[in-house]
């Protein structure tokens, strides 16, 4: 029974420690996320830009 406590705990600190580094991971990989999609909008607003010039 202890050492199933003891594993439980262990078990827990590793959750704890995958949460908190997703807390520091996730802002930038969301910013990251957010800079693509910028660019990739911008990318698809000049290419319909072009196509309309060209029309």
């Amino acid at each position: 029974m202890v050492i199933k406590n003891q594993q439980f705990l262990a078990l827990n600190i590793d959750l704890i420690l995958i949460i908190k580094s997703l807390n520091l991971v996730l802002p930038a990989f969301t910013a990251l996320c957010i800079l693509v999609f910028m660019d990739m909008l911008v990318v698809v607003i000049n290419y319909s830009e072009g196509v309309n010039q060209t029309a």
